[in-house]
């Protein structure tokens, strides 16, 4: 317990020390919308492009790798665009659905179903009934909730009908959603007579497990996709299934807008603006506790991915409180990365991995071009194509052991995540 009251009051005395107040900044995407645009940087083209082809009622694809900013990135452009109607007198539903995780026409009927009603529902008997159908939630009477962090949507959990029952304590209907098109067309023409359009945010399409499904389920949804009472925004990774479908002609998507890596001084004002979320007096200059040199050797070693700076900062910042490091300059700096290492080398990674790691920093990273040289790889791992490998090293990335991004020649590649390194080295044992 002395230990604990110890660490606890270190920390209390750097934040004051460095002038900030409560926690630790660092810790991911902003939940709250006003937060989020306060640290958002650097994508004003992007967003007009986003604002003005979903206030034509299209569709937009937005690609970029892996924590690159896409989720941050929707969310702006849907608050932005609420806000901007809004002072024309105007009404949009703005509906943002994350973890989306199915893969069939039913799936994503039953998702955009979901996610509509469950907006509806606080002023909508009808949405409530069809929420309570398809999970058993009750849904109390008020004012819609609004643009939030999005909701989830676990497929599974949709497919639990129920039968009966009162819902939130007034006498409904029973339903049985067992053609979700029909609910998903009546709830649109319910909204249409309030919000000028509705608007679906579907995030994290490139971590539905089966990606040659999501081409199949959007072509067999094009009904719902075209509906001119509604416009579509969804997020994949770089050449992912997703830039099929956009260059199939199918017509899906209007606009495609590719999100690439910020430059060193962006980062940095990321960090400067994350900063002063928590900091007692706001600075736009002030990057304390860690210095500018400190701040470029990070963002060299994210490569440029937001996502990637974001957690290393609060990783180094982290290990900072535990050691009582007043200021990270470039000494204390390379003391907590190596530490960092330690603690990364010290996870229970298999060896297959490990070697996998290891071949990346001997060869400075995988390329997936055709001629990519990936024949030790391939035998480490037992796969044979390089869709196998792909898969398999996506899955390093979400588990924060790669980076996955775009080099100037349109390449993709894949290089050690921040910290990686020391658990890399291990692999050639």
């Amino acid at each position: 317990m002395n230990q604990a009251h110890n660490i606890l009051q270190r920390k209390a005395r750097l934040l004051e020390q460095w002038g900030l107040r409560g926690h630790a900044p660092f810790r991911g995407v902003p939940g709250d919308i006003k937060e989020l645009m306060q640290v958002f940087v650097n994508r004003e083209n992007e967003v007009l492009r986003a604002i003005l082809t979903l206030d034509d009622g299209e569709n937009i694809l937005v690609r970029g790798m892996t924590g690159i900013g896409k989720t941050a990135f929707i969310m702006a452009v849907l608050h932005q665009l609420e806000q901007q109607t809004q002072a024309l007198a105007q009404k949009i539903l703005p509906i943002h659905i994350r973890q989306f995780a199915g893969g069939t026409r039913e799936d994503f009927y039953r998702a955009i179903l979901y996610a509509l009603a469950k907006q509806l529902g606080p002023g909508n008997k009808r949405a409530r009934e069809i929420v309570y159908a398809l999970t058993g939630e009750q849904i109390t009477k008020g004012r819609s909730r609004g643009l939030s962090a999005g909701i989830e949507v676990q497929i599974p959990q949709l497919f639990a009908a129920k039968s009966e029952g009162e819902i939130g304590g007034e006498q409904s209907k029973a339903l049985t959603i067992g053609y979700p098109e029909h609910f998903v067309d009546e709830l649109l023409s319910i909204a249409a007579k309030k919000y000028q359009r509705v608007i679906f945010a579907v995030d994290d399409l490139e971590r539905v497990p089966n990606q040659g499904s999501i081409k199949a389920m959007l072509e067999s949804t094009l009904d719902l996709i075209r509906d001119k009472r509604c416009s579509f925004i969804l997020t994949g990774r770089t050449l992912t299934i997703l830039e099929d479908v956009y260059a199939s002609g199918l017509d899906i998507f209007n606009e495609t807008i590719p999100l690439k890596p910020l430059s060193a001084q962006e980062l940095r004002l990321i960090a400067v603006r994350t900063l002063n979320l928590v900091r007692r007096h706001a600075d736009e200059q002030s990057v304390l506790p860690f210095t500018d040199e400190v701040l470029e050797i990070m963002a060299s070693k994210s490569f440029g991915i937001p996502r990637q700076f974001v957690l290393l900062c609060g990783k180094i910042l982290k290990i900072a409180i535990e050691n009582s490091t007043e200021q990270l300059n470039l000494g204390a700096f390379q003391k907590s990365f190596e530490q960092l290492q330690e603690e990364v080398a010290e996870k229970d990674v298999p060896p297959d991995i490990r070697r996998i790691l290891y071949l990346g920093l001997q060869q400075g990273g995988f390329s997936i071009s055709k001629d990519a040289e990936l024949d030790q790889v391939f035998d480490v791992l037992g796969v044979t194509t390089l869709r196998q490998f792909v898969d398999f090293a996506d899955n390093l990335v979400q588990q924060d052991l790669l980076q996955r991004f775009t080099d100037h020649r349109g390449e993709v590649l894949y290089r050690l995540a921040p910290g990686v390194e020391r658990l890399a080295q291990s692999g050639s044992e």
